[in-house]
C-alpha cells in the first residue's frame, strides 16, 4: 500500500500541517511549590535600602508575681527585641538574537515567534532558579550570593522540641544568634518508623507546638494561625502513603491519627514530594518532612517590579547586529518566625 507521504508530487507540491503551538519539555520541575506561595499578593513586599530588616521579640519579662499586702516592688527592665537582617540577593538571565534571524522569522514564514520563545525561556530560568534555591541545602556559609532558603531557617535535630539551631558552618540565621535568642529555633523531631505510634504521633505533636498564639498582640502586624505546606522526598511521600493505607486497613486508632490523614494529606494539607529534596537526600535517606508556615515567610524586592526587564538593545558586542535583553531580580527571602516551622526526619 502506498501512503500520501510516499507520493513525490505530494511531497514536492504540498506543505505539511504546522499547528500554531509548541510544547515545552525542558523543565525538570512538575510544579513550582515555593513560588506558588511566595508570589501571592500578600506575600510580596516591596522595599528599598541596603538590606531588609525585621524585628523579633526574643525574651519576655517573666511571669507575674503573686504578692501579699504592702508588697515592695522590685522593678527590672530588660531588652526584649533583636533586629534580624537579610541581604539582597541578585539574579540575572539574558537572551539574545541576531537581527538577521528576525529577517527570516517573520510574516507567513514564522511558525512561532523566535524572540518571544527565547524571552519566555529566560523568564522560566529565573523562576526555576528561585524554586530550586528555596529547597536546596543551606550554603556552606551565611555570607553568600545564594538565596537563604528553607533549610537555612528549618534545621534538623535528633531531639524532639525547639532544637533547630544553626545550619552547618553558620553563626547566625537572619543575623540572629539562636544560642542567645533561644526562641529563635524551629521545632524538630526524629522517628524510626512510619507508624501510627511514631511518625504520625510526632507530626501531630509538631502541629500543636508550632501553632503558637499569643493571648496579647504584642507586636504590630503579628500573625497567628497556620498556613502550612508539607514538603518531603519521593521516598518520604511513598512511606506516608503506605502507612496511611495500612492505618485505613483496620489498625487500631490509639492516637487519634487516622481521621487526620488521607492518602496524601494531613489535616487537609498535601504532602508534596520535592525533586530537590529527593536529590539532596539520595545518600542519607533521612526522608525529612518539612512544615513551612507560609504566614511568616515573605519575599521582598527593591525595584518597581519583582522582575525588572531590560528590553533588547544593540550591544555592539560581539557584532553590530546582535541584540540582548535581560531579566534582573533583586530580592530577599525573610522568615520572621522560626518557632512556627518544623521538620521531622527519619533514622532507622
Amino acid at each position: 500500500m502506498v501512503s500520501l507521504s510516499d507520493m513525490q508530487d505530494i511531497i514536492n507540491l504540498t506543505l505539511a500541517e504546522f499547528p500554531k503551538k509548541i510544547e515545552n519539555v525542558t523543565s525538570g520541575l512538575a510544579e513550582y511549590y515555593a513560588l506558588g506561595n511566595l508570589l501571592k499578593k500578600n506575600k510580596l513586599k516591596t522595599d528599598g535600602g541596603k538590606l531588609v530588616e525585621f524585628r523579633v521579640i526574643y525574651q519576655d519579662s517573666g511571669d507575674a508575681e503573686e504578692i501579699g499586702l504592702f508588697h515592695s516592688d522590685t522593678v527590672s527592665v530588660i531588652d526584649h527585641t533583636l533586629v534580624g537582617r537579610e541581604n539582597w540577593k541578585h539574579l540575572t538571565k539574558s537572551y539574545s538574537y541576531d537581527k538577521k534571524e528576525l529577517a527570516a522569522n517573520k510574516g507567513d514564514k514564522q511558525i512561532i515567534n523566535m524572540v518571544k520563545e527565547r524571552r519566555d525561556l529566560a523568564l522560566e530560568g529565573c523562576h526555576t532558579k528561585v524554586e530550586k534555591a528555596f529547597f536546596s541545602d543551606a550554603p556552606a556559609t551565611e555570607n553568600t550570593l545564594s538565596l537563604h532558603g528553607m533549610k537555612t531557617f528549618i534545621v534538623t535535630n535528633a531531639t524532639e522540641g525547639f532544637n533547630g539551631n544553626l545550619p552547618s558552618g553558620w553563626s547566625r540565621v537572619g543575623n540572629i544568634d539562636p544560642t542567645v535568642a533561644t526562641g529563635w529555633r524551629n521545632y524538630t523531631a526524629r522517628h524510626s518508623g512510619w507508624t501510627q505510634a511514631d511518625f504520625a504521633a510526632k507530626i501531630r505533636r509538631a502541629y500543636r507546638e508550632v501553632n503558637f498564639t499569643s493571648p496579647v498582640k504584642v507586636a504590630p502586624g503579628q500573625r497567628n494561625g497556620l498556613e502550612l505546606g508539607l514538603y518531603t522526598t519521593w521516598n518520604g511521600a511513598e512511606n506516608i502513603r503506605q502507612m496511611v493505607q495500612s492505618l485505613n486497613a483496620g489498625a487500631v486508632n490509639t492516637h487519634g491519627n487516622i481521621q487526620m490523614f488521607a492518602e496524601d494529606t494531613y489535616r487537609g494539607v498535601p504532602f508534596f514530594d520535592i525533586p530537590q529534596l529527593t536529590a539532596d537526600d539520595e545518600a542519607a535517606q533521612t526522608m525529612p518532612v518539612y512544615g513551612v508556615n507560609w504566614s511568616v515567610v515573605d519575599l521582598y524586592y527593591n525595584t518597581d517590579n519583582l522582575i525588572d526587564e531590560v528590553l533588547p538593545s544593540n550591544t555592539n558586542t560581539p557584532g553590530h547586529a546582535i541584540y540582548t535583553g535581560h531579566f534582573d531580580i533583586t530580592y530577599a527571602l525573610v522568615c520572621a518566625n522560626r518557632r512556627r516551622q518544623f521538620v521531622i526526619d527519619y533514622s532507622a
